[in-house]
């Protein structure tokens, strides 16, 4: 019997599940799609825990209690989220795909990412404004398009769908963590992992993503960078995406029958 593949899709620092809904759109006809908030995000804006790489692994994972195996999809922050969690569940993953942000070291955007919260209002007084900060204070358009795109209003206002205050803490945790080890864990073990970095990016630089294809090797392991995007790729160019997605998807069926 055809059974529906399953995609999990983790967005980035300061996002939300609903920024995919457009990518959505081209893959709910051949698989089942779930888009959670992250911890500290969205739905889950008030959560107060621990914020490491470990912790969000943790929360995906027991969102996926019941939604395995799964293809799983990480842009920016979302990559080490993912990692967490597959060298938490390897068996809850099929595939991991995982864009336009390095494993090892600090993001260099980090420093800016940090100015960005440290001065950021909880409440706007309108879009504009909410736009107008973002304006000057973004390091990255991609970035600053899916941050704009999780403002909604609030009491009269426009608000983000996080506490500032919650994004100082994870970056602070990532300072001291990083999940190369589980990268290198994982493909030494087989996993399908297809790193994915943006021509234009500024968050992660050719050098890095080069370098990095040097530390992390294994017989599935592959390598692509999207031309004609940046950090934006999973909505600057949906549509190659979902491509890549559903390929990936007929070939773990094919493999597994």
């Amino acid at each position: 019997m055809y059974t529906k593949h399953k995609i999990l899709l983790l967005h980035g620092m300061g996002g939300k599940g609903s920024l995919f809904r457009p990518l959505i759109a081209l893959l709910e006809d051949s698989c089942d799609v779930l888009a959670p908030d992250q911890i500290g995000h969205g739905t889950q804006r008030d959560y107060q825990g621990p914020v490491t790489p470990s912790d969000f692994g943790h929360h995906i994972c027991e969102t996926l209690k019941t939604f395995h195996p799964c293809i799983g999809v990480g842009h920016s922050m979302g990559v080490r989220s993912l990692l967490a969690a597959a060298a938490l569940k390897p068996d809850f993953f099929s595939a991991l795909i995982l864009i336009d942000l390095g494993v090892s070291g600090v993001p260099s955007h980090h420093t800016q990412l940090e100015k960005l919260f440290m001065g950021m209002p909880e409440v706007f007084e309108n879009k504009q404004h909410a736009k107008d900060y973002l304006d000057a204070m973004c390091p990255d358009v991609g970035i600053k398009q899916y941050l704009m795109a999780s403002c909604a209003p609030y009491q009269g206002g426009m608000m983000f769908g996080f506490h500032p205050h919650t994004m100082l803490r994870i970056i602070d945790t990532l300072r001291t963590t990083n999940t190369l080890k589980e990268a290198q864990s994982l493909a030494a073990s087989g996993m399908p992992m297809y790193f994915l970095r943006g021509g234009n990016s500024t968050v992660l630089s050719e050098k890095q993503f080069l370098d990095e294809q040097e530390l992390i090797q294994g017989a599935q392991t592959h390598w692509m960078t999207i031309p004609d995007t940046g950090h934006g790729l999973p909505f600057d160019q949906k549509k190659k995406l979902a491509d890549l997605l559903l390929s990936i998807a007929q070939n773990r069926r094919i493999h597994n029958d």
